[in-house]
């Protein structure tokens, strides 16, 4: 199998800590694969939740997406329950 396919299984979550890993991920695998926003601030998030995600230059809708929306989107939860 290519190593793509492979790769279109993996999600990524918020061990990311580096500006140039998460671009390199989001370049590669889409922004639609990653989950950001799952156990901030601990163990290992940022000190400030969405940090990060703010320094780059991601549409809204990325940075949505990767903070709570793909989260929700794989555990099957509707956004209108958060509300």
């Amino acid at each position: 199998m290519n190593p793509r396919e492979y790769v279109k299984r993996i999600y990524f979550d918020s061990g990311v800590h580096d500006a140039s890993v998460m671009r390199w991920l989001a370049d590669y695998v889409g922004t639609d694969r990653i989950f950001m926003g799952s156990d901030y601030p601990f163990p290992l998030g940022e000190h400030e939740p969405g940090q990060l995600i703010e320094s780059l230059d991601f549409t809204d809708n990325d940075k949505e997406a990767m903070l709570v929306g793909n989260a929700l989107d794989w555990l099957g939860v509707s956004k209108e329950v958060l509300v």
